[in-house]
């Protein structure tokens, strides 16, 4: 999806899937999404995380949420 569609959007009801989503799959997010990785994420993490967002995104559109 192209940022230009999620930039201002304020779905407080998605975010928070997103995030509960995330936290399924073994992620959290630092207070608001936006996925901080910092430099002791090596490969590995990288792709947990993507893994984790494709999971997430999966399991929405399963919801009809997107």
């Amino acid at each position: 999806m192209p940022a230009k569609h999620l930039k201002g959007v304020k779905n407080a009801s998605l975010i928070h899937k997103l995030r509960l989503g995330m936290m399924l799959n073994g992620v959290d997010f630092n207070s608001h999404p936006g996925g901080v990785i910092s430099c002791t994420h090596g490969e590995s993490e990288l792709n947990d995380t993507a893994n984790a967002v494709r999971n997430t995104v999966r399991m929405l559109k399963a919801e009809g949420e997107i």
